[in-house]
This record gives structure tokens, C-alpha cells and sequence, in this order.
């Protein structure tokens, strides 16, 4: 129920980015409600059932206000992480705004396929979530490029991991992926696991952070839980002491880890009401926080190995090798 209480909010942004017009809007309150103001909130409209927003909708004269409002419908839904007006209606059997007739609510319904978590968010994760409806992935993905154009493909979340994400975030978890299995190019990436299996892994170089980061960024912004600039002030904190701490860059992506698997969440405990977005800025300035995951963490070991981050290590960048025995060697006291 968290994002439902949080779209008790006043309604009036959605109708004017959907275009529906207050005449139009008394009708369907109406309709619906018996009074023109019995909806004024975001969750008020969200909650109706389809089945009778698509008989008030198919009432209207007008074909083009029929689909405004069932945008409007729409985005409501969306804002309470319910299934999308059009699939709704559609498995309920009832005309849609252009007046195509569904199959019938008597059809068998074919369920969701379900995937692995440890796929594609999280390597830890033994739990599963249900592939989004193509066509919800679809208007999610044309919502956002009407928004923000022509985003490069390698940077467009795929199907599996909107999917996932969104599933953490119905279930009131914090939105945590780990940037070994959020990657672009997934289907390559599970091909060459099968022979990488019992590969060692020194973590996530900083470069692949700000690759991974900028997937994890488009979707939660295709979900609604922030703005860019929310995500971008987190990834700038966190390059900005990747720069600083060079030779201690894992590091930094294991104190970044520990911030977006628990503790971000703890903003949100405070304040309920803070979008996700709200809580990656708070996470970007929190000195406290990153002063001991970091700051003490490399000046521990700093004062404590006198031949440097530079002398160990084999096969591998020596700095990266040393780097990763540190945060080893911290996070095991």
C-alpha cells in the first residue's frame, strides 16, 4: 500500500499532462461517482474498476477525449504501480477507448512467465518476479522517450530488468541491483557466464559502475521513483570518490553496495513520504556515511600496510587486486 498512499495526492497535474479538459472530467466524475469533485485525488481514479471506467469512457461523444481520459486512467495507475488501464480492460472483455471488443473475461488467462532475481538484479537474490505484459513495457518505454527522445539501446533497460526492479519496488524493498548482473547486453552476458562460472571476480571496475548506473538510472525514471538529476547527483558522489580514492576503487563500490542495499532504505523509514529519488540525493550527501565506509577504510589500511596498494597481487592490475584485499580485510572486522 506505500505507493497507493503516496499518490493521495491531488489529481490536476495528471489531468493537464493528459489534456482532459474539466468539462469532460464532471462528466466521467459523475459517471463514476455521482458528484463532479467525488475524484480529486491520483488514487481516487486509479482504484475504480476498469470494467466501469470503460463504460463511463465509452459514453463520451468525443473519440479523441475517450482516449485523453483513458491516458489520464493510465498515468493513475501507473502512479499507484497498478497493471495498466489498457491490458485491464482488455482482460475484463470490455470495449477499449477505441472501441475494439477484448476476448472474453471467460478466456484462459495465460500467466506471467517468472524469472530469477539472481539473473539479472541481484547474484544473492533466490527469489523470482513476473515478466512484465509486452505491452506494459512497451508504454512505459514510449512514455519515456516522448519525455527524454532518443536514448542509445545499450542504455534502455530490457523487459527482464524493468521488470525485476519494479517487482522490489511493489514489495516495498529498496531498489537495490548489483552491477555484476545489471549490464547491458544481458542475453551475451548469460551466454558467457555458463563458461565464467568458477571465474574469480575482483568486483566492478568504476567504469563499468557509471555504464551500469546509467541503466539503473532510465529505469527507475521509466518507473516514476525520481528525476535524472536525483540518480546523477548519487553517481557524481560516488565518481567524485572514486577520483579521489583511485587505487582504492572497490572500496568505494563496496561502501557504494552497502548505501543502495540497505541503507538508503533508511531515509525512506524516517520519511515515508520521500520518493526513491529523494533518497539517493539524501544518500549523496550523507558525509557521515560515506566517511566511514571510505575516508576510514583507506586510511586504516593506509597507516596499517606500509608497502602500499601497489605490491600485491597477481594476474591482475595490482591496484585493483590491493584494493579489493582491503575492503576484504575491513568489512571482515
Amino acid at each position: 500500500m506505500g505507493r497507493v498512499d503516496r499518490a493521495r495526492i491531488s489529481i490536476e497535474d495528471l489531468k493537464g499532462k493528459a489534456d482532459v479538459d474539466d468539462k469532460t472530467w464532471e462528466k466521467v466524475s459523475v459517471a463514476l461517482g455521482g458528484a463532479k469533485d467525488c475524484m480529486p485525488l491520483i488514487s481516487n481514479f486509479a482504484l475504480v474498476n476498469a470494467e466501469a471506467v470503460s463504460t463511463a469512457v465509452n459514453s463520451l461523444d468525443n473519440a479523441v477525449q475517450k482516449g485523453k481520459v483513458m491516458l489520464l486512467y493510465d498515468l493513475c495507475r501507473e502512479q499507484c504501480g497498478l497493471l495498466l488501464a489498457s491490458r485491464t480492460t482488455m482482460e475484463a472483455g470490455t470495449p477499449a477507448a477505441g472501441g475494439a471488443r477484448a476476448a472474453p473475461s471467460g478466456a484462459q488467462q495465460v500467466e506471467p512467465k517468472r524469472l530469477k532475481m539472481s539473473l539479472f538484479v541481484d547474484s544473492v537474490d533466490d527469489g523470482s518476479f513476473a515478466l512484465l505484459a509486452m505491452e506494459d513495457y512497451s508504454s512505459r518505454l514510449k512514455f519515456f522517450r516522448q519525455l527524454y527522445g532518443d536514448v542509445p539501446v545499450p542504455q534502455i533497460p530490457t523487459r527482464e530488468q524493468l521488470s525485476a526492479l519494479q517487482s522490489r519496488l511493489l514489495e516495498d524493498e529498496s531498489p537495490f541491483v548489483d552491477f555484476r548482473v545489471w549490464t547491458p547486453g544481458q542475453r551475451k552476458r548469460l551466454r558467457e557466464e555458463k563458461t565464467k562460472r568458477w571465474t574469480l571476480d575482483d568486483g566492478v571496475p568504476s567504469r563499468n559502475f557509471r555504464r551500469n548506473f546509467v541503466i539503473f538510472k532510465h529505469a527507475m525514471v521509466m518507473l516514476k521513483q525520481g528525476s535524472f538529476a536525483d540518480f546523477e547527483r548519487y553517481k557524481s558522489a560516488v565518481e567524485g570518490l572514486t577520483e579521489t580514492f583511485g587505487d582504492y576503487w572497490s572500496v568505494v563500490v563496496e561502501a557504494d553496495e552497502v548505501m543502495r542495499s540497505s541503507h538508503i532504505g533508511s531515509y525512506r523509514d524516517a520519511n515515508p513520504q520521500l520518493s526513491w529519488g529523494e533518497c539517493f540525493v539524501l544518500a549523496a550527501d550523507d558525509a557521515a556515511f560515506w566517511r566511514y565506509h571510505v575516508d576510514h577504510k583507506v586510511m586504516r589500511f593506509h597507516f596499517t600496510d606500509k608497502e602500499g596498494p601497489q605490491k600485491s597481487g597477481k594476474g591482475r592490475d595490482p591496484r585493483q587486486r590491493a584494493s579489493k584485499d582491503v575492503s576484504q580485510q575491513f568489512c571482515s572486522r
